[in-house]
């Protein structure tokens, strides 16, 4: 049986790396036709439940997002088929399997995230719109994905209603930064990056749909408090940048975490060949 296990493990990465191997060489060739074609198997593929790593959903999407620069049949497939998931989820069918085991399956995230793609958040806007009315339910578990656009669209006081308070997050967060790393070593998830970014996300949110309803004395209380309730002095420092300036945090973390392993690289290339002249010269 373990035997077993083993071969079909083996077979799966097999394929993925053939598919994998597959796309890259028809990126790389320019071949921008089978790129679609590809692109478009890897999300049926997730909508199965059978993702590829090789190909997975996240990469698939970020992928068809630059290919629609470029290639008009890119963009003239993803809105036939974000059109084909609206339709869908506006009749009951929001099942679409999750990349997070810790999110809920949603069809409606996936036509948010086309809809980013495409420059199209209105879409997105006027869709949730909609569900509220047919499908309240599902608006109230997929509004954590409709609320950037709601808030891109000027609907502040739809943001309002369904803004988390982000103040009640702190705790965790602060919990978190006792024992994850804020800078982790090359190849491993910003974690509590991650979560900070997040918390500091929402509060962005909840600061514009404040000042765009008047409310700047609110905006202001919340932004203080959100900043001193965050007890590392390094976090808060992020947090603030990422006020300022949205997706700071994640950039910062990468880009050390990219600058560490390029200076482990050249000292293990200067230890090597420092080691290959010793032994050299005692030769």
């Amino acid at each position: 049986m373990q035997a077993r296990y083993v071969e079909v493990n083996l077979l799966n990465k097999e394929i993925d790396d053939t598919i994998q191997r597959d796309y890259l060489t028809a990126r790389d060739e320019g071949r921008q036709d089978d790129q679609l074609r590809m692109l478009q198997a890897a999300l049926r593929r997730a909508e199965a439940g059978t993702p590829s790593p090789g190909m997975s959903q996240f990469i698939a999407m970020f992928d068809w997002g630059l290919l629609i620069e470029n290639y008009a049949p890119a963009r003239v497939a993803m809105v036939a088929l974000r059109d084909d998931y609206t339709q869908r989820l506006l009749d009951g069918d929001d099942d679409f399997p999750s990349v997070n085991p810790y999110l809920k399956p949603s069809r409606f995230k996936v036509i948010a995230e086309m809809n980013a793609r495409l420059g199209e958040t209105r879409a997105t806007h006027a869709l949730f719109v909609q569900m509220e009315t047919r499908m309240p339910d599902a608006a109230r578990r997929n509004a954590i994905f409709a609320l950037p656009a709601i808030i891109a669209a000027g609907d502040y006081a739809l943001a309002e209603r369904y803004l988390p308070d982000p103040l009640a997050q702190l705790d965790e967060l602060n919990a978190s930064a006792a024992h994850l790393p804020l800078y982790p070593a090359p190849g491993h998830a910003p974690r509590l990056a991650g979560d900070l970014s997040g918390v500091i996300g929402k509060v962005g949110m909840r600061l514009i749909a404040l000042n765009g309803l008047g409310r700047s004395e609110e905006a202001r209380t919340l932004r203080e408090a959100a900043l001193a309730g965050i007890v590392s002095d390094e976090m808060r420092a992020l947090a603030q940048r990422e006020l300022e300036e949205p997706g700071a945090i994640i950039r910062i973390v990468v880009d050390r975490q990219m600058a560490t392993e390029a200076a482990t690289e050249a000292a293990t290339e200067a230890a090597t060949e420092a080691a290959t002249d010793t032994a050299a010269g005692q030769t």
